[in-house]
């Protein structure tokens, strides 16, 4: 198996535990603090990005282990 074999395993996991791992934080923090508009845009949403390509190229590297042995 070649690393295009892999297909969009990575991106479904990478989004399945974005979805279901920080985004109930959020709700949570939002229902509890309150948080303003200018912090989501300044500091939730790249860290959301930067977090998800990290977590994106980790999942591709381990199913390319997984998978090459």
């Amino acid at each position: 198996i070649n690393s295009d074999e892999i297909g969009d395993g990575a991106s479904w996991i990478t989004t399945s535990l974005i979805c279901f791992l920080i985004v109930p934080i959020l709700f949570y923090i939002e229902i509890n603090i309150g948080i303003n508009f200018k912090f989501y845009i300044t500091i939730v949403f790249p860290l959301l990005l930067i977090f998800s390509i990290i977590l994106l190229r980790i999942i591709k590297y381990l199913l390319l282990k997984k998978y090459m042995n």
